[in-house]
């Protein structure tokens, strides 16, 4: 039998420290749901539409060098109007990343188009939310109710963080980062920073190779 963590190093807590940049605690109480309209069967556009729309750009932040040592976090790359900062992706929306392109991966073999990703790319999104899966341990008990069958935990409620205070302060570490839904062919990756925010105070500079 291969285990499950069967890739994952043995790390000591010393090797690698918990790391909750946000802050944030579980203090949001939140229903399970047999249904919502991110899986209505019954308004396919809409539920297209929703996963669609998902936008993880805002999870490309960049933190400052002084921030990073205190937080224990690896060395970046460089963030080109700010030097003194390197880039990260939150997890959270790179999780998000994975789910929005497995649903429209899915969405097109379901159509019949043609596949806008390779298969190596869903392979890996499958993978890193299998290892986000072990790595929470969620011990929450669900309920099962006769009535329900094969469905579990409607009605009940868990802690969550809040999604949208994290939204908050990645926006407040902006990168000014946006991918397009279907990249170009040679598009330069400098040319996805470029996307300040008013009042960022970053310089960007337009014509910049």
């Amino acid at each position: 039998m291969v285990s499950l963590l069967a890739q994952d190093k043995d790390y000591s807590i010393s090797d690698n420290p918990q790391i909750f940049a946000a802050s944030l605690s579980r203090h949001l109480a939140q229903p399970y749901y047999e249904e919502t309209p991110y899986s209505d069967n019954q308004n396919a556009s809409l539920t297209a539409s929703l996963w669609h729309d998902i936008d993880i750009d805002s999870g490309v932040i960049a933190l400052s060098d002084d921030y990073v040592a205190s937080k224990s976090l690896l060395p970046a790359q460089r963030f080109l109007w700010d030097t003194t900062k390197g880039i990260y992706i939150v997890h959270g929306y790179h999780n998000l990343h994975c789910l929005k392109i497995i649903y429209i991966s899915m969405q097109e073999y379901r159509l019949g188009e043609d596949q806008s990703r390779k298969w190596g790319y869903i392979s890996h999104c499958f993978d890193a939310l299998r290892r986000q899966v072990l790595c929470n341990a969620d011990d929450t008990p669900r309920t099962v109710q006769r009535e329900l069958d094969g469905i579990s935990g409607v009605g009940q409620y868990r802690q969550c963080r809040d999604w949208g205070m994290l939204e908050r302060w990645a926006k407040a570490h902006t990168a000014c980062y946006k991918r397009p839904d279907r990249p170009v062919g040679g598009m330069r990756n400098i040319e996805k920073y470029k996307f300040c925010p008013e009042g960022s105070g970053y310089n960007v500079y337009k014509d910049l190779v």
